[in-house]
């Protein structure tokens, strides 16, 4: 006749195993919160297209480099002897004279990133094109959109006097005035086509947008003009980069993990506890 022990019998081991599980488990558990606490942020990389970025506010510095009124239109009558004061009276006279900056958007671009983005034109009236153009660029399909400067170089001083250029400075409004990532200083001469590309990098933190940085993206030389005229065109680049900064896991995770760890526990001492039962009668 075999001898079955009572339940009682176990009692201290299943004490003593209990206790075991429940420390292993405290300890996990506050090991998990520990690391849930002090878990560093992550960084990712991707694209994101640009109409998902707010349009970008810049300033454009013009300065004409090389003699008075090189970088305008000869307005003189039969190309003769120049009269400072007839031009600086010349208000009058056609646009497409002097220098221009455009910043022009179809009406029929809707798609939530033009739309509100407003069509102007800055003429700019003295004798070294000196000024400061505020414009803002936005992302647009039709490629003639943007801003765009426009140089009408004298055609009698262009290549009698050497190094006319209009120097052109492309800052963001919105930008730290110490960061130089979204800075560009170009110098247009006679003929040229020239194009600024504008990238954006958009920063997430805990899933919120905290910071917008334009940055220059691209130059392009489109080439050359068959007049004397001279454009530089600023443009946004079709894609917009983006930082998400993160610190992943939840509570709920942890939670998950410490059942997880109960169960393993479980089992574990579940074993060892057949294993005395079996091999050693306690």
């Amino acid at each position: 006749v075999g001898y079955v022990r009572a339940a009682s019998d176990y009692s201290d081991v299943n004490v003593l195993l209990a206790c075991v599980f429940y420390v292993l488990l405290g300890l996990y558990t506050g090991m998990a919160i520990h690391q849930h606490v002090v878990r560093p942020r992550v960084e990712t990389f991707s694209t994101m297209p640009m109409t998902s970025a707010s349009p970008v506010n810049i300033s454009l510095k013009l300065s004409c480099v090389g003699s008075k009124w090189a970088c305008f239109k000869d307005l003189s009558v039969g190309g003769g002897a120049r009269d400072d004061q007839w031009w600086e009276g010349a208000a009058d006279t056609e646009q497409a004279e002097w220098v221009r900056v455009t910043q022009e958007y179809s009406q029929s671009v809707d798609d939530g990133h033009c739309g509100g983005v407003p069509n102007a034109t800055t003429v700019v009236r003295n004798e070294f094109a000196e000024a400061e153009v505020f414009a803002q660029v936005c992302y647009s399909k039709t490629g003639t959109d943007g801003v765009t400067v426009v140089i009408p170089f004298n055609n009698s001083l262009a290549y009698d006097i050497k190094n006319v250029f209009l120097d052109v400075l492309v800052q963001s409004v919105d930008s730290d005035p110490t960061d130089t990532s979204m800075q560009v200083q170009m110098s247009m001469e006679p003929h040229q086509v020239k194009t600024v590309f504008i990238g954006v990098q958009v920063r997430e933190e805990d899933g919120k947008r905290v910071k917008e940085e334009p940055f220059l993206a691209d130059l392009f030389y489109n080439g050359k003009n068959a007049d004397v005229d001279a454009k530089m065109h600023v443009r946004l680049s079709q894609i917009a980069s983006k930082e998400i900064s993160e610190r992943p896991g939840s509570l709920l995770m942890v939670w998950g993990n410490v059942g997880g760890a109960s169960g393993l526990l479980l089992s574990i001492l579940g074993l060892v506890r057949t294993i005395l039962a079996v091999c050693f009668q306690i």
